[in-house]
């Protein structure tokens, strides 16, 4: 479970130096964020936990959880660098804001994702998820008095989300406001989730209403997020 860190043009700085075995061949497996507890074996089970603060970058570039590999393992010995090729191993929502009511500002908001769970099983050697947990609220922006934009992003663990309550709008003044999934929902690893929320109404309107609106499902690559 030795720490990599990369030097933003493909390579790599060990920590402690790694040697090839003087015979036979070794596997490599590679993981991000770094997690100094997962120290048993590597086809074990591992728990990995999304932040339920992603406002920050800490708390969203935190969650996202890479698994790495070469094209093919075992590695014979080479004098030649080993590429590892990367996946995003859970899933990622976009939550777009559409305000069309003059009585709601947004300045000052938070943003939730409601009842999600949050913890998920994790085998690096086969890259693959087990089984999701750990249900709670996700905040994925907190906007500042001064905003000026309206969205937010979020890393999820892949799972099904039942229809009802989904996205959260928290006001500075301070309403509360909730828009929620028409069907269930199946999250996905690797692949990003895009909501628009509207806002309806007007000054006028006593009870203010928001709606999940337009929603698109893609590869986690094609996003320019």
């Amino acid at each position: 479970n030795n720490v990599l860190t990369a030097d933003g043009a493909g390579n790599f700085t060990c920590e402690t130096a790694m040697y090839w075995p003087s015979e036979a061949s070794v596997n490599i497996h590679a993981y991000a964020p770094y997690n100094a507890s997962w120290t048993g074996a590597i086809e074990a089970e591992m728990d990995f936990t999304v932040s339920t603060d992603q406002s920050s970058d800490a708390g969203y570039l935190g969650s996202d959880l890479l698994v790495g590999a070469p094209e093919s393992n075992p590695i014979e010995k080479t004098e030649s660098p080993v590429e590892l090729k990367f996946a995003h191993m859970l899933s990622k929502v976009n939550v777009n804001i559409v305000n069309e009511n003059l009585d709601v500002n947004l300045q000052g908001a938070v943003v939730n994702l409601l009842g999600l769970n949050t913890s998920v099983k994790v085998n690096v050697a086969e890259g693959t998820l087990g089984a999701s947990s750990v249900p709670a609220d996700i905040r994925t922006a907190a906007f500042a008095g001064d905003a000026v934009e309206f969205s937010s992003s979020a890393v999820v663990v892949p799972q099904t989300v039942a229809a009802g309550p989904f996205a959260q709008l928290v006001l500075a003044d301070p309403r509360v406001l909730e828009a929620g999934l028409a069907s269930d929902v199946e999250f996905k690893s690797n692949k990003r989730y895009v909501y628009t929320v509207n806002i309806s109404g007007d000054e006028d309107q006593v009870q203010v209403s928001i709606t999940l609106g337009g929603s698109s499902i893609g590869d986690w690559e094609d996003d320019a997020e």
